[in-house]
């Protein structure tokens, strides 16, 4: 039977803005494919025209900024020996860094289990394939999953149903092919059951890892949104900033020009014979007059470039783009030599990024933790039922704050040369030594540099 509403996504709301078309919409962003992508113009004839708009790309290069920030020392993960062995088979943290990317970008994701090969297998879900069902104060429930799949090339959509009934946990694949028509499962080669019940589960197989930005878009949604989500008018901005500096360069070159009896001519639409200009002709302008005294009042090709003010005005808006997402304001910046830069350190734990990016350690480490969680559940169910106690995960992402070290080093030692300081307070500080082994150090300082005054020869 044909089902015409299978390319629908589930909604939790009336809101003609449902977050899928939310999330599709991010997704754009992200791909930079934005609805502003090409610029609208008209001619010197009055017809309107298109062409690319020249764009920055931000949301890209700021969620790979973050993940710098993120993961520049690696997070210290541990757990048990089955565990570690199913991230090991699974490539944890390189996947886990490429997906988070996607869980900024798109407003959330999910990290779902499953068997492949015999194998239990992470999932790495994006946000767009991934829509809740039912949830409550703690966690989403029950979600459906989309996904693609081609095979004896046609396309087929998946849709993985997670529900939790009263017997148990229950799993069940439907497929669809490219006419909306559902099909069996044998006509894709799998031979799996259409429903899996687990009667021992009644949780969730999946984690649900949020953005750390609240959904101020769909109140009724348990899911966050994208970091950029409330900051479209000004990626918009910037990359109206960002074309206006290309354009300066690419149209503020040194031109010739001339009168319009110089050129050649042609004939346009209605028969008019008109003046005709090479549109790869880089070099010549033309004008409709010979008067040369006239040419040189309207000769505006000095190529003298705003280069400075375009520029500029683009930091502005990075500026404004940086705080808008909860960032500091130099956390993005341009210039024309570098192109375009994200903040690579940390150097205050009193910073709005270093309270942004810590948010988004504490999210993830409960994601993993939750995670491994379930795989311990997943792992009761093939094992018969048997119940493991709960253990104690360690998942931790280090605060990496990087501070200016000559700044830092020349503070205290000017502490110590005003006697303000004891060269254990120096050790402490500079060296992160504890109080005992700063006074052992400084001990073994001491003699080593202590003066010797030698005896009096000549007494």
């Amino acid at each position: 039977m044909k089902n015409n509403n299978i390319f629908k996504r589930q909604q939790l709301n009336n809101n003609n803005d449902s977050m899928q078309d939310l999330k599709y919409n991010w997704f754009n962003i992200y791909k930079s494919k934005p609805k502003w992508a090409d610029y609208y113009y008209r001619s010197a004839f009055g017809v309107k025209k298109k062409r690319p708009l020249s764009r920055l790309n931000l949301p890209k290069t700021i969620t790979e900024g973050i993940n710098s920030l993120l993961f520049s020392e690696t997070p210290t993960i541990k757990t048990n020996e089955y565990i570690e062995e199913i991230f090991k088979n699974n490539d944890f943290l390189t996947n886990l860094k490429k997906w988070y990317e996607y869980v900024n970008a798109l407003g959330g994701g999910a990290l779902k289990i499953y068997v492949k090969n015999g194998e239990t297998t992470i999932d790495f879900v994006k946000a767009q394939n991934f829509v809740p069902v039912n949830f409550n104060n703690t966690m989403i429930t029950d979600a459906d999953f989309y996904s693609d799949e081609i095979y004896n090339g046609e396309k087929y959509t998946i849709i993985e149903q997670h529900r939790i009934k009263e017997t148990g946990y229950e799993i069940t694949t439907l497929v669809y092919n490219a006419s909306g028509s559902e099909v069996q499962l044998s006509d894709i080669g799998r031979s799996e059951e259409k429903t899996i019940e687990f009667s021992n589960i009644t949780h969730p197989l999946f984690v649900y890892c949020p953005s750390v930005v609240t959904n101020n878009l769909n109140s009724e949604s348990p899911e966050n949104i994208s970091l950029f989500a409330n900051s479209e008018h000004v990626l918009h901005e910037c990359d109206n900033s960002f074309d206006a500096l290309n354009s300066e360069v690419r149209l503020g070159r040194k031109r010739l020009i001339v009168g319009s009896g110089m050129i050649q001519k042609s004939y346009d639409e209605d028969g008019n014979l008109v003046n005709y200009v090479d549109p790869s002709d880089e070099i010549f302008t033309a004008l409709n007059s010979d008067d040369i005294e006239r040419l040189q009042v309207m000769d505006n090709s000095s190529g003298q470039l705003r280069i400075t003010d375009l520029t500029n005005s683009l930091n502005v808006n990075l500026k404004l783009l940086s705080m808008s997402m909860g960032f500091d304001a130099n956390f993005l910046s341009f210039d024309a030599v570098g192109g375009l830069k994200t903040a690579t350190e940390i150097i205050s734990d009193n910073s709005a990024t270093f309270r942004r990016i810590s948010l988004m350690k504490r999210s993830l480490e409960k994601c993993i933790n939750d995670l491994c969680r379930v795989i311990m559940i997943y792992k009761s169910s093939l094992d018969g039922g048997i119940s493991y106690v709960d253990e104690d995960f360690v998942i931790k992402f280090e605060d990496n704050i990087i501070e200016d070290r000559n700044s830092k080093t020349a503070y205290w030692h000017g502490r110590l040369l005003n006697k303000t300081a004891t060269l254990e307070d120096v050790l402490i500080h500079l060296d992160g030594l504890s109080a005992e082994d700063a006074k052992k150090k400084a001990d073994e300082l001491r003699e080593v540099n202590k003066t010797v005054t030698p005896p009096n020869m000549f007494e």
